[in-house]
């Protein structure tokens, strides 16, 4: 079946989180702390850079209309969304400028989106990261109840999968369409496992998503009703 919409996701830089070695997951707290490193910003940026090198006609593909950034509203996501677009933006202008003879109209929107934000870990919110391990091995026990009042992989996967789906039945299918989706490592890992075909309590037998990594994910044909 032909498919108009290429889904991607792309996880967040290096954070204040991650260097404390803290699960950050509040809303309350997140949206306003623990942001990007210095590194982590540089990060963000050579994930665009590095996507334009392997994707040398996305230029000339998309326009603000079809190319679309949605980001988790936790500022180490925003903040990597932003970044990573305005890497994109300032490549197209070096582009433009060695092309003048384009009459290429690459533009993107970037939109927040709180059902990206990080799975919440519950009573472990706000402490070692070394308890992700407690997390996980409830997921693979019993996918539909979280560790310690976390939120289960069964609640991740049907966020997910409901801006899946809004996506694919707002977009206009006469065109292609390119949607990356900012977000934190086990809501993406969970999203993965929609496209991959598997329960999310397996979210964890899918290769690591490392930091500021950009992944294709599918196509709106690999999307369940």
């Amino acid at each position: 079946m032909l498919s108009h919409i290429q889904f991607y996701c792309l996880r967040h830089g290096t954070s204040t989180a991650i260097s404390e070695g803290k699960i950050a997951s509040s809303p309350a707290i997140c949206i306003e702390n623990y942001g990007l490193t210095p590194g982590g910003q540089e990060e963000a940026k050579q994930t665009a850079r590095t996507f334009i090198q392997q994707n040398p006609t996305i230029f000339s593909q998309y326009t603000k209309d079809t190319f679309h950034i949605l980001t988790s509203d936790f500022r180490r996501a925003s903040e990597t969304a932003q970044i990573f677009g305005d890497e994109l933006s300032r490549l197209f202008q070096e582009h433009a400028k060695a092309n003048p003879s384009s009459t290429q109209d690459f533009g993107f929107s970037l939109e927040s989106e709180p059902l990206l934000r990080e799975r919440w870990f519950g009573d472990l919110d706000g402490t070692s990261t070394d308890n992700y391990k407690i997390i996980w091995e409830q997921d693979n026990k019993d996918e539909s109840i979280g560790a310690s009042g976390s939120e289960s992989c069964v609640e991740v996967r049907a966020r997910m999968l409901k801006l899946l789906h809004r996506i694919v039945s707002s977009l206009d299918q006469t065109k292609q369409h390119l949607v990356i989706f900012t977000s934190h490592g086990d809501s993406l890992q969970i999203l993965s496992t929609i496209f991959q075909k598997i329960p999310p309590g397996q979210h964890r037998t899918l290769k690591h998503l490392n930091v500021a990594e950009l992944r294709f994910l599918g196509t709106e044909n690999d999307i369940p009703t």
